[in-house]
């Protein structure tokens, strides 16, 4: 049996950010079959290239928040150990 559709939908979901990346190959009557696998292969690479990104955007979000909550907690202490002395 012949594949004829191939479909591949990835949802990414958070709090703030909701992306769907959908890759759809249809097979042809008139194209070869080296041509459907070299569709398969784009699709797939297309896949991987903005899955790359959005995991690259998630680690920066969450270097960010991290160093912000280390700097927060920094200047609390300081804070803290300012009121101390007094």
């Amino acid at each position: 049996m012949a594949t004829q559709k191939v479909e591949a939908t990835i949802n990414v979901k958070s709090e703030n950010f909701h992306q769907t990346f959908e890759e759809s190959i249809l097979d042809s009557s008139t194209s070869k079959e080296s041509c459907s696998y070299e569709q398969l292969i784009a699709a797939n690479e297309r896949l991987k290239a903005n899955l790359s990104k959005v995991f690259t955007e998630f680690v920066n979000k969450a270097r960010v928040e991290q160093n912000a909550d280390v700097d927060q907690k920094k200047r609390k202490k300081q804070r803290d150990d300012g009121e101390e002395e007094e």
